[in-house]
């Protein structure tokens, strides 16, 4: 995500009522900034599984691939040793969902660990759930 574009999404997060639930993909999120905006009861962030960030990047990085990040393979190509390179990128970003991880429990909010260990449908029912949007009435 591009600094502006975090920008901006923080700040319409800022201006938002802390009641409102918040779902954050904790790649991009980060929990302090986020929890800033949000009490911990209103936030979730999903964080995915290091094998399924693995085999994700890797797709998302081969050519014909329709989830095709230009930008990151036009990088990875200008290295003179693109599979470190691309490998390299993968660990960091694990790294940084680790410390994402460790700011959720230590600021008591929910944190749903995706791909892999649930998929999509699992996690949106999961979300439901927390915020007791499965109740009716």
């Amino acid at each position: 995500m591009a600094r502006i574009e975090f920008e901006d999404s923080l700040d319409e997060l800022l201006r938002m009522s802390r009641d409102n639930p918040v779902v954050v993909d904790a790649f991009l999120g980060f929990p302090e900034l986020v929890l800033k905006a949000a009490s911990p009861d209103k936030a979730v962030f999903l964080i995915c599984t290091d094998d399924f960030m693995h085999q994700t990047w890797k797709h998302r990085t081969t050519e014909g691939s329709p989830g095709l990040l230009p930008i990151l393979r036009r990088q990875l190509d200008s290295c003179s040793d693109p599979q470190s390179a691309l490998d390299s990128f993968i660990e960091g970003n694990i790294i940084q969902s680790r410390f994402v991880a460790d700011d959720c429990r230590r600021e008591g909010a929910a944190l749903f660990v995706t791909g892999g260990s649930i998929g999509a449908d699992e996690a949106y029912v999961a979300v439901k759930r927390h915020f007791r949007l499965d109740q009716e009435g």
